[in-house]
């Protein structure tokens, strides 16, 4: 695999072309499976799941269907984990329902928040480095069909079924879709966010706010301070950000059909899909469906 992919650099131009290029080589295995869960098997077993036949439907469905509508009109967060956010802002949102992403939690050890809910969904980053992911939320934890064993760990862990299409192999790709029903699982929108986004409207959340979403992965620095950078690059980063821009513009229309309005409060940053609010003005405004 490495002379191949000396050979690929060699002979094709250093651009996101090269890069297509490369994961084909790399994510061979990935091709084979993903063509047949994205496109055979998972219209199948999606179909099935929503309509309670086992064993497709299985306890972990009920887990999942169980939280559907829990929080109807409620507002929550969204933390990413771009350059952007600070220990401050998370700081802010104790009192609020939040949802953290992938490797938020290397931000811990310097504050006492936590937030409700965790989304892990980049299943190859975590095979590379596994971690207890039990203690990562106060309530639940999604992760995609790939760690489905995890939920064997813990009650609080409810596996969502996810569709990549044809995002691994084919990193140009446009194709995207959407589903309101969470039992059938959640389209691939190149980003963790976005998956999060469908989930909290799920939940039944009618405000969702993003918070150090910079969605700017050319810059120096990907991350937010204590959260590693992945080595990436520079075509490869290059691409994703043209295709995270494609999946949230995608992602603002099918919530606007919903009924739920996204907010961008991040400071600064790339991402212009949703309209933007100062974090300090929606903290200082009255928490929708609380007490109704």
């Amino acid at each position: 695999m490495d002379a191949l992919t000396r050979a690929v650099k060699k002979i094709v131009p250093y651009d996101s072309k090269r890069y297509i290029a490369l994961s084909c080589l790399r994510h061979f295995p990935s091709f084979i499976r993903d063509v047949w869960c994205g496109y055979v098997a998972w219209p199948v077993m999606s179909r099935l799941r929503a309509h309670h036949v086992r064993p497709f439907y299985s306890e972990y469905s009920e887990r999942l269907e169980a939280l559907k509508g829990k929080y109807e009109g409620q507002r929550c967060f969204i933390v990413a984990t771009g350059p952007s956010l600070t220990i401050q802002d998370v700081e802010a949102l104790k009192d609020e329902k939040t949802f953290g992403l992938n490797r938020l939690y290397q931000i811990y050890e310097k504050t006492d928040w936590r937030p409700d809910f965790y989304c892990y969904g980049d299943y190859k980053l975590y095979n590379s480095n596994p971690i207890s992911l039990s203690d990562k939320a106060k309530e639940n934890i999604f992760v995609c069909q790939y760690m489905t064993k995890l939920a064997q760990t813990s009650g609080k862990i409810v596996p969502v079924w996810n569709n990549w299409l044809d995002h691994w192999y084919n990193h140009a790709s446009k194709q995207l879709r959407y589903t309101p029903d969470l039992l059938k699982g959640t389209y691939c929108c190149y980003t963790v966010a976005n998956a999060a986004i469908d989930i909290a409207a799920y939940l039944g959340f009618r405000e969702i706010y993003l918070l150090g979403a910079d969605c700017n992965y050319t810059g120096s620095k990907q991350h937010a301070a204590g959260i590693e950078d992945v080595q990436e690059d520079w075509a490869m980063r290059e691409q994703s950000q043209k295709n995270m821009m494609l999946g949230y513009a995608f992602k603002k229309k099918c919530m606007d059909e919903q009924g739920v309005r996204v907010y961008n409060c991040t400071r600064g940053g790339m991402l212009e899909a949703f309209p933007r609010k100062r974090l300090e003005e929606v903290l200082s405004a009255p928490r929708p469906g609380v007490g109704q």
